[in-house]
């Protein structure tokens, strides 16, 4: 075999193995980028609005040119190996000379060409990802028959979780309350879903410090009064405590500040309602006309500096206004947990043999004050 076949031969067993490398390296390429921008659209939100309707058609761009990279590579490797053969075909009909002195340019050739194709897809995608910025929808009427929902006024947020937003809320991760808990808290407790957003408790993996795992989440921003609400279904067995309410974390015990709704223990169709400002508390059962446990409903409080009011399916349930509740003014995050209680004379006895236990939450939302009607009806 002259030179310029047998360097021909060698750049298309080169081109064979490239072209396994560049499919591989295009998927990997794909699955690294492909949650960073949807994370990166999540935080548009500021400036695009609702971020599932309008940067949706960019973020969908973005990644139907990212999986058309692979397809790209294909093509172009095809276009090498018609080179190669095209190479070789011409050195065949040359001198000897000339065969040994072009096949060190054959070769290099093709070995450019194959870098070439290599950078091709992070090309691409880099260059679809620059295209967020630029890309204007070829079909308008297409995009505005989804259109971006605009807030009412003194509506902060309505979260839907379709995606967990780490700029809205911080996750509790490695560490427990101590020794009243049979659970700490994980990030693997949180779990997407079809519902929107799962909280579980379930075991811990063994040497772990408890011997169940929790989730909790809790508000970046802190609010000084407010209307606060959460659609949920909750779980059912003794010993779970899932809690939506805000909390302003003590400078010792006596200045602690928290407002509570909870669902305790086994009691599917009975809530709680309360507070505690330093070593005072105040709480309330309330009896519910349905089971907690079988379906979603609207659980909501509206803290202002006359009282609290605590509302469910957007009618008012109970109300505490007195000189405590006037003295609730430190801001306060908005949290959102499930946990297994040791205090058993308030939740039952935890079965700890038992298995995963799960709230599913489709909605919270948080406004300036109470408007009249629910903000997290479906």
């Amino acid at each position: 075999m002259d030179a310029a076949a047998q360097g021909a031969h060698l750049a298309s067993n080169w081109v064979m193995r490239a072209r396994v490398k560049v499919k591989t390296a295009a998927e990997a390429v794909l699955a690294y980028i492909a949650p960073r921008i949807a994370r990166a659209g999540e935080a548009l939100r500021t400036f695009a609005g609702d971020t599932r309707t309008r940067t949706g058609p960019y973020l969908e761009r973005v990644l139907v040119v990212a999986r058309s990279a692979s397809d790209r590579a294909d093509v172009a490797l095809a276009r090498i190996r018609a080179h190669v053969a095209t190479a070789s075909a011409a050195f065949a009909g040359r001198t000897r000379v000339l065969r040994y002195a072009a096949a060190p340019y054959a070769v290099g050739a093709v070995l450019i060409a194959g870098g070439a194709v290599m950078l091709s897809p992070a090309l691409l995608i880099a260059g679809a990802g620059l295209s967020v910025l630029t890309y204007a929808p070829s079909h308008p009427a297409v995009v505005a028959a989804r259109p971006a929902r605009v807030l009412p006024p003194g509506v902060n947020f309505i979260e839907r979780f379709h995606a967990l937003d780490e700029q809205r809320w911080q996750v509790s991760d490695g560490w427990d309350n101590g020794y009243w808990n049979w659970s700490d808290w994980r990030r693997s407790a949180l779990q997407p879903s079809p519902n929107g957003l799962a909280i579980i408790v379930a075991p811990n993996p063994p040497g772990a410090s408890k011997p169940f795992a929790g989730g909790e989440m809790q508000s970046h921003d802190y609010f000084r009064y407010g209307y606060f609400e959460v659609r949920m279904r909750v779980p059912r067995g003794d010993g779970l405590v899932a809690g939506f309410f805000t909390y302003a974390l003590p400078d010792g015990r006596p200045s602690q500040q928290e407002i509570d709704i909870e669902f305790v223990g086994a009691r599917e169709r009975m809530i709680e309602f309360g507070y505690h400002l330093g070593r005072h508390s105040e709480g309330q059962r309330v009896h519910l006309p349905f089971d907690a446990t079988e379906a979603f409903h609207t659980y909501a409080f509206e803290w202002t500096p006359d009282g609290i009011r605590w509302y469910v399916d957007n009618r008012l349930t109970h109300v505490i206004a007195d000189e405590n509740t006037r003295r609730m003014t430190t801001p306060q995050r908005l949290y959102l947990s499930l946990s297994a209680s040791r205090i058993s004379a308030w939740t039952g006895e935890f079965d700890r043999s038992s298995g995963e236990h799960r709230l599913d939450v489709s909605c919270v939302a948080q406004a300036s004050a109470y408007r009249g009607q629910s903000l997290c009806s479906p």
